[in-house]
């Protein structure tokens, strides 16, 4: 009788473990806004870009363009950076899935924070050191989106991790194609980090709905 109780303790506790494992927010709000902002951002910049060349190339007026190159840039990390702090001290105040596996989200705080770190501070000395040209810079974020995603990939999804292969095809292809880059990698970051990302979203929904309404609600 004791033998078997003692099992039944066992497969209860292996049942809480492996239930809180899978219990996992891993944020991935900012995966989807960031993703939607790349998509859009990268291509219309690469365009006011080429239009500025030929504005200088004809030695035509080229401050409009000039102003919506750098406008839109701003503008985006802007709104991206609303978003992120918005959305992320939300979550942090009124956590989306209690009981859940805060190892596993930290690990992939971490890693999001450690590449972006690097991705400011490389787009910062590379150009300025001639290491790379300014407009080369979204190659440098193409390679830290890949890095991250396939680190996300390791830590928490797969999905991530066939987003971060398929973004590190897209840098090697933007490489060779340097004057087309924004729409090159505004498709491939910004769709490898929007899909996963939604899947990960779904996923914290499907979790709630399995808990049933909270005390809040």
């Amino acid at each position: 009788m004791e033998t078997a109780n003692a099992q039944q303790d066992l497969a209860f506790v292996k049942d809480i473990v492996q239930k809180t494992s899978q219990r996992i927010d891993a944020h991935a709000f900012h995966c989807v806004h960031w993703g939607l902002i790349v998509l859009i951002w990268y291509p219309v910049a690469n365009w006011f870009g080429t239009q500025w060349q030929v504005a200088q190339a004809a030695a035509q007026p080229e401050g409009l363009w000039a102003t919506c190159y750098v406008g839109i840039g701003i503008a985006a990390v802007i709104l991206g950076t609303i978003l992120s702090i918005v959305r992320g001290a939300k979550a942090s105040m009124s956590p989306r899935l209690p009981g859940g596996n805060l190892f596993i989200s930290r690990q992939l705080a971490a890693i999001a924070a450690s590449n972006l770190i690097a991705g400011f501070v490389l787009s910062g000395v590379a150009p300025a050191n001639d290491f790379i040209d300014g407009p080369n810079v979204p190659i440098i974020w193409g390679f830290v989106y890949a890095n991250m995603a396939f680190m996300m990939g390791v830590a928490y999804s797969r999905e991530f991790m066939i987003s971060g292969v398929l973004i590190f095809a897209g840098c090697i292809t933007a490489i060779f194609l340097q004057q087309y880059n924004g729409y090159i990698l505004g498709p491939v970051m910004g769709l490898g980090m929007l899909i996963p990302g939604l899947r990960a979203e779904a996923r914290v929904r499907q979790l709630q709905l399995a808990d049933g309404p909270s005390d809040s609600d």
